[in-house]
């Protein structure tokens, strides 16, 4: 989620849980299974292409908000003051 706070996108496997903030295709690249050559696919792609480095870390950027410790902050008190 570092990586995605400043702006980078993020390339995971499947087995790691993302789905509450990494959307493939959109904040960076979901891998399934252990496909190896997937993987350095995903990152060639990535490295050649700057404007689609750039608009998959801007929605990283975007979806990492998140998680931020204020947001979540957040979420618990607006849950405590409802009950």
């Amino acid at each position: 989620c570092e990586a995605m706070s400043a702006g980078l996108p993020c390339v995971c496997f499947e087995a790691i849980p993302h789905e509450e903030i990494l959307v493939h295709g959109k904040s960076g690249y979901v891998i399934a299974g252990e496909e190896i050559s997937a993987l350095s696919d995903c990152l060639v792609q990535l490295m050649n292409n700057p404007q689609l480095r750039h608009q998959l870390g801007k929605s990283a950027q975007i979806a990492s908000k998140k998680l931020s410790s204020e947001h979540i902050s957040n979420q618990v008190l607006e849950f405590i003051l409802r009950k």
